[in-house]
């Protein structure tokens, strides 16, 4: 084979594998969403494995295994619980932009829950042993909820209260991002 042949197949060679690592890298960065553009669409990502980029509000101080994500509007947080067989998350994650790649759970929180709820936190105050402070503040969060339900019922159509949770399978921290690095417990 002459030098201009194997130089041309040599091109074509790189040439091919730049566009295919490109193409790849590219796609990754489409896949992700952001938190408010998850809870505003939720309902279509339930159990599907999806990456979400959001600015990191709380990690669990007590082995890290889970974490608050926030997005650009305040309102829209996610919680996000680590796979603790292959990581916890690093506190140094606190107060930064993360992506997380996780697999988006659903609770359903109904009317019939929230009756046992507040029939259990009246029950926690026969006989003086219940915290009648804690009582009437969680008893405000369930008129929220119950609040939640009716203008969903309304809008949606759903007689419940969603609450959305992710479970995490990798993370990757702003610093991590740039230097194109995946946070894992062997890593930290």
């Amino acid at each position: 084979m002459d030098k201009l042949k194997l130089l041309q197949l040599l091109f074509f060679a790189t040439a091919t594998t730049a566009f295919i690592s490109c193409a790849t890298t590219t796609k990754g960065q489409m896949d992700v969403i952001t938190v408010d553009n998850l809870m505003q669409n939720a309902d279509d990502y339930i159990n599907d494995t999806i990456t979400v980029r959001g600015f990191c509000t709380s990690v669990c101080n007590n082995g890290g295994d889970h974490m608050t994500i926030m997005g650009e509007d305040s309102t829209a947080v996610i919680e996000v619980r680590a796979n603790r067989e292959l990581f916890s998350f690093d506190t140094k994650a606190l107060y930064s932009n993360v992506s997380i790649t996780g697999i988006l759970t659903e609770n359903r929180v109904s009317e019939e829950f929230l009756n046992d709820w507040e029939f259990r936190l009246d029950q926690s105050l026969e006989g003086g042993g219940g915290n009648p402070t804690a009582v009437a503040q969680l008893k405000e969060q369930i008129l929220m909820i119950r609040t939640a339900i009716a203008e969903r019922i309304e809008s949606e159509g759903k007689n419940y209260w969603s609450q959305y949770k992710i479970a995490s399978l990798e993370y990757e921290m702003e610093s991590d991002l740039k230097n194109n690095k995946l946070c894992h417990k062997k890593d930290h």
